[in-house]
């Protein structure tokens, strides 16, 4: 599964897209793909972990779907926040306020031009404490609405994997 977004459109409108906190498997991290049907910028991503306590996240971001070969992750976010425990959404606001370490060359929101894809790359440091539900195949849509398609990625067993990183 992927966490919720806070995101807005060119016409100015704020939204949220909030997927289903059903989910009762834990990981480290995941990563999935977003397409935006509307021009979007992303602010803040909303995660759902297990635990009501500080944790340390680790936010990457690359254009392009999750399995392409070519292109490498940026850092987008490394923060620690106070989860709010399971079945409760948990703010990481895309912002220099929160984020301790922002490295993305296009600044701390994520902006995705109509009809093109956004790869994310979540993990905790230290327990496999993000919640996700099983999902049916990678890449498929997860989750929609009229901005954006949430699409299925993969969960992390361990805290970081071996990618191709600026």
């Amino acid at each position: 599964a992927a966490p919720t977004m806070n995101i807005t459109n060119t016409q100015a409108t704020k939204g949220v897209l909030e997927t289903p906190l059903d989910g009762n498997l834990r990981a480290f991290g995941n990563m999935f793909d977003v397409k935006a049907l509307n021009h979007l910028r992303i602010t803040s991503l909303h995660l759902h972990v297990s635990i009501a306590s500080m944790i340390q996240v680790k936010i990457w971001t690359k254009p392009d779907e999750l399995t392409s070969n070519g292109t490498k992750w940026e850092d987008l976010c490394t923060t620690t926040i106070l989860g709010q425990g399971h079945t409760k959404l948990t703010e990481v606001s895309l912002d220099t306020s929160t984020c301790s370490m922002i490295k993305y060359s296009r600044g701390p929101m994520v902006v995705i031009e109509q009809g093109k894809m956004q790869s994310f790359y979540i993990t905790l440091t230290a327990r496999p404490h993000l919640v996700y539900t099983r999902g049916t195949q990678l890449e498929s849509v997860y989750f929609s609405n009229d901005d954006l398609q949430i699409r299925e990625g993969m969960a992390l067993v361990r805290p970081y994997f071996r990618g191709y990183f600026k």
